[in-house]
């Protein structure tokens, strides 16, 4: 990957042999902020050596590897401490490390902090920017100052991506991610222009939405989940009163349920389309709610799906429940090829109802939705099964 040659070779300074000096490795740098030639002096303790052959030795393998560093596109600019967004944690805490003055993490974290977003969407562009960062790191890149990463090194971020097979959409919002960063940049004169320009359009379509849940796998499922109530119980809403796991099921609580009018009542903060809404809850569940989990007895203020199994005062973390249905069908050995997931509840109410014949303005009410032709989506899936009429009565002869 070649960048431009902006820096001097580096070469050591011996004051003509007098090892009284302070020897150094002398080198300079052009910055790209300043639009100068930098200098820099690297004295690795040489004066501390007393040996001259040995002198010479250490500030020739010096000057190599400040030069090998250089070569890689490493620059030696003023660092900072950073409490950077992009390094993973297990604990949900920032991590703070040194990094080179406003590469490409340290933007990235400025413009995740200044700009705003929903909170869904930046979980979506922190995860595509971390991926890039983590790939510079891969290709030492990630030192440089981010003016330095031109359009040619882009272009093989995003060959990369296609060889891992990513659907098309994948890589357009890894695309669109980038372009924001970069027009941040500009705007604060960070870059002199917007390099996320002629990348290829990707034709890779994979089919990776959840499916509906079949009838037989469906009651396996629900078999087995007997042993897991919190996880019965969040399957049971998606799929009588469809709604979504990640948002308002997880951070809903037990004062938004209605137990006298059975509905539950979902503010707009947690709606995906930032609409509030109210769903019924059938009397089969509802039975479920006070009999089994007594969510009635519950304070107003407790998170349905809480911690230690039950309602709390803290909701469940993000993917637990996500990674305990993966376990179960891995236990169950349902294949990836099944494309069943934890949404694929939600898929199966919407079939199921459609199938019972409630009309399209009960499921677009129940689901909340905004236009009623989203259920054309979910009918699309109804469609695929087969043909009564078709499969009995149709014949040549």
């Amino acid at each position: 990957m070649k960048l431009k040659v902006n820096y001097t070779n580096p070469v050591l300074h011996d004051f003509d042999g007098d090892m009284e000096k302070k020897w150094h490795v002398y080198y300079r740098v052009f910055n790209p902020v300043s639009g100068k030639m930098e200098t820099f002096r690297d004295y690795a303790q040489l004066f501390k050596c007393k040996d001259k052959a040995l002198r010479y030795k250490i500030g020739l393998e010096k000057c190599n590897k400040i030069l090998e560093n250089l070569k890689k596109g490493w620059r030696p600019f003023n660092c900072e401490q950073i409490e950077s967004e992009l390094s993973y944690s297990i604990l949900p805490v920032k991590t703070k490390k040194y990094v080179a003055k406003k590469c490409f993490e340290i933007v990235a974290n400025e413009f995740l902090t200044k700009t705003e977003m929903t909170e869904h969407i930046r979980i979506r562009v922190k995860s595509k920017l971390r991926q890039f960062n983590n790939w510079l790191i891969i290709n030492h890149l990630n030192d440089i100052h981010i003016s330095f990463i031109d359009n040619t090194i882009i272009l093989k971020f995003f060959k990369y991506l296609d060889d891992k097979k990513l659907d098309r959409q994948t890589i357009k919002d890894y695309q669109q991610t980038l372009q924001r960063l970069w027009d941040f940049a500009l705007d604060l004169h960070y870059v002199t222009f917007n390099i996320i320009i002629n990348v290829p359009v990707y034709k890779r379509r994979i089919h990776c939405e959840p499916k509906p849940i079949k009838q037989k796998d469906l009651k396996i499922f629900i078999d087995a989940m007997s042993k897991d109530k919190q996880l019965d119980l969040v399957a049971k809403l998606e799929f009588f009163c469809l709604l979504r796991p990640k948002r308002e099921i997880r951070f809903m609580k037990i004062g938004m349920i209605d137990f006298e009018n059975h509905v539950i009542r979902i503010p707009e903060e947690l709606s995906k389309n930032k609409k509030s809404k109210v769903t019924t809850i059938p009397d089969v569940l509802m039975r479920e709610l006070i009999d089994i989990h007594k969510l009635n007895t519950y304070p107003p203020d407790f998170y349905v799906i809480g911690k230690n199994n039950q309602p709390n005062t803290t909701p469940l973390s993000k993917n637990v429940i996500s990674q305990r249905f993966y376990n179960l069908r891995k236990k169950l050995n349902f294949s990836d090829d099944e494309r069943y997931c934890l949404y694929s509840f939600k898929h199966t109410g919407v079939c199921t109802m459609l199938d019972q014949n409630f009309n399209v303005n009960e499921i677009t009410v129940q689901a909340g939705w905004t236009y009623s032709y989203t259920t054309e989506v979910y009918a699309r899936y109804k469609e695929q099964r087969e043909n009564e009429n078709i499969r009995k009565y149709f014949k040549m002869f």
